[in-house]
């Protein structure tokens, strides 16, 4: 091969390297996600609860609500420490303390609600 081509092959492998490489770093993310399901005491799926996470530090506070089978997700959560507060009208108020969301991970809650006053709460 002569200098020349291998110049302008060399030249064309470290363009398509850069134009490939540089993109993916923009996209890493350093959050994780918090997702879970919110259910009664029965083990029946509460749809509209309101989740509410609150980072232990920082006080930094990220909301989300459970679908129509209970599951909840709230993406893009910082890393940290979290008090998960669960509410529903005629349930007992949920709380979660000592949850961790590390970077690209995923944690799972399954928060159960007992039967009660809006007045009243569990924590856990």
């Amino acid at each position: 091969m002569c200098p020349r081509r291998l110049l302008r092959v060399a030249i064309c492998a470290a363009t398509l390297i850069a134009l490939f490489a540089f993109p993916s770093f923009a996209q890493v993310n350093p959050t994780g996600t918090l997702t879970g399901t919110v259910l009664d005491p029965s083990g029946a799926a509460i749809a509209g609860a309101d989740v509410q996470a609150v980072e232990t530090a920082t006080s930094v506070t990220l909301n989300g609500k459970s679908q129509t089978d209970g599951h909840f997700t709230i993406a893009n959560v910082p890393p940290g420490t979290y008090k998960v507060t669960v509410t529903s009208p005629n349930f007992q108020t949920g709380v979660y303390t000592g949850v961790v969301v590390e970077v690209g991970k995923t944690y799972d809650l399954k928060a159960t609600l007992q039967l009660g006053q809006v007045t009243s709460q569990v924590t856990v």
